[in-house]
């Protein structure tokens, strides 16, 4: 199983640090993720039209060596095709628990 999720950052620090790492892209960053974007829970995302661009391209891949996929927090379910976005599924104490249930 994989899980992806493209960059999120939070004003402040976490932003600031992406910036001077490259600062030549503080504008366009500045406009995908605080002008285009959006807020999920604390965090900015990339706007959904291209987050579902690049984990879709990335799911594609994925699926063709045989290896389910998910996001987590990214809004976009419809990528998923493994039974939990974090792998829990696969733990294989909680398979027997939850076939107990």
């Amino acid at each position: 199983m994989v899980t992806l999720s493209p960059r999120h950052i939070r004003k402040g620090d976490s932003f600031n640090r992406v910036v001077r790492a490259f600062p030549e892209l503080k504008g366009h960053l500045t406009r995908l993720y605080w002008v285009e974007g959006e807020r999920i829970g604390r965090a900015r995302y990339l706007p959904k039209r291209n987050r579902e661009e690049v984990l879709g391209d990335l799911k594609r891949a994925v699926e063709k060596c045989g290896i389910t996929y998910a996001t987590c927090r990214e809004g976009l379910s419809k990528l998923q095709s493994a039974a939990t976005c974090d792998g829990a599924h696969l733990i294989p104490a909680r398979r027997r628990s939850s076939r107990l249930l």
